[in-house]
């Protein structure tokens, strides 16, 4: 399939949110604009989404995916869930159900750990 990490991101986020402007979509996948720039320019060269005068600011484009982008996010999709699966395969049933829910929940996603109240002291760790 050869798509990076990034370029899935932003045909995922484009399925989930429909077509948005460069910026906002760069906003959304937390791409620096340049970035996103020479990263569109490639999923458009691959005929996997394409830039759209938006009717409310002549000054931008919207980001649409083409049904060639539509179907490669889907099987990326597929192929994601089916390796999810391999993975977790020995856990049990319910094993699956509470990793499902830590991986969602905000905890998993969070920021970088706050300091311990040792480390505040300025103590080291044993």
């Amino acid at each position: 399939m050869g798509l990076s990490p990034r370029a899935w991101g932003v045909l995922s986020t484009l399925v989930e949110s429909g077509p948005l402007t460069q910026i906002e979509l760069a906003t959304a996948t937390a791409t620096d604009r340049t970035a996103m720039t020479y990263l569109l320019d490639e999923l458009e060269r691959d005929a996997l989404l394409e830039r759209v005068r938006n009717p409310d600011d002549r000054r931008s484009y919207l980001i649409h995916l083409t049904p060639q982008g539509k179907q490669t996010q889907a099987k990326a999709a597929a192929d994601l869930a089916k390796q999810a699966d391999t993975l977790l395969k020995p856990l049990t049933a319910a094993g699956r159900k509470v990793r499902g829910r830590h991986r969602r929940s905000k905890r998993y996603r969070s920021s970088p750990r706050r300091p311990t109240d040792r480390r505040k002291r300025g103590k080291s760790r044993p």
